[in-house]
């Protein structure tokens, strides 16, 4: 270090401290006038670093987001880049019920608790789809347990199957006391969603990756409740086409 003679500055600490002799020379060199410049100087090295590792990770995140995810689609095979994991799509809501959705009981009304159902897995059937949607059937739509005024109630909604234009989603009810915290099942019930292109006729799907054995047992279980439906006796009626891969009139 170069220092003058008989020059010394006093720090916060009272402690005598060399003055250092500084040039723009000196600073390439990494000589500071005093030591509280290196620390600046230091401290914006620190923070460019910190910038740079920063950037370093969003990109690698953005790099991540693009990537094809490993798992078994709906036709069996390997994932491809078109394919969709369960929880790209998979959506929680909550809502707090108020006077005006309950009846003179206090008790909600099943209108409102099925409207947020519907939203929610509409939500997950728009985010899989990447297009409209439209609600074509529900099913198993049962209340175990009466919905209060006050309470929270939550919304858990999730793709258990995907065909070539229908997704059936997997729609659970949660209900909260907020005072005592005590949470309850109140109903699940399964959202038949098809996808429609700019002419409202059913679009093409991605098909739905799964990635662990209880998103496969789901999906089995979703498929054989999509081919019991097919099965229906309405189903052999030519305008009932729920169930069915086929155009709407």
């Amino acid at each position: 270090m170069v220092t003058t003679k008989n020059e010394k500055v006093i720090s916060h600490k009272g402690e005598i401290i060399p003055f250092v002799v500084s040039s723009s020379n000196h600073e390439r060199a990494g000589y500071y006038r005093s030591p509280f410049d290196k620390l600046r100087a230091n401290g914006k090295k620190a923070i460019f670093r910190a910038n740079i590792r920063i950037s370093l990770r969003v990109g690698e995140r953005s790099k991540g987001m693009s990537t094809p995810e490993k798992g078994i689609s709906d036709n069996g095979g390997k994932s491809n880049t078109e394919g969709r994991t369960v929880k790209h799509s998979a959506v929680t809501m909550s809502e707090l019920i108020l006077p005006h959705q309950a009846n003179q009981l206090g008790n909600a009304h099943g209108g409102e608790i099925m409207k947020l159902m519907d939203t929610a897995a509409g939500v997950v059937a728009l985010r899989h789809a990447h297009t409209a949607v439209v609600t074509a059937r529900v099913d198993g739509i049962n209340f175990y347990h009466p919905i209060k005024v006050g309470d929270l109630v939550t919304v858990k909604a999730f793709l258990t199957f995907v065909g070539r234009s229908s997704m059936e989603v997997e729609v659970e009810v949660i209900t909260e006391d907020i005072i005592t915290e005590k949470t309850t099942h109140a109903l699940t019930a399964y959202f038949i969603m098809v996808a429609l292109n700019d002419q409202g006729k059913p679009a093409k799907v991605p098909p739905l990756i799964v990635s662990s054995e209880k998103e496969k047992e789901l999906r089995e279980k979703g498929r054989r409740r999509y081919e019991m439906c097919k099965r229906e006796l309405m189903a052999g009626d030519d305008n009932y086409r729920i169930c069915r891969e086929e155009k709407v009139i």
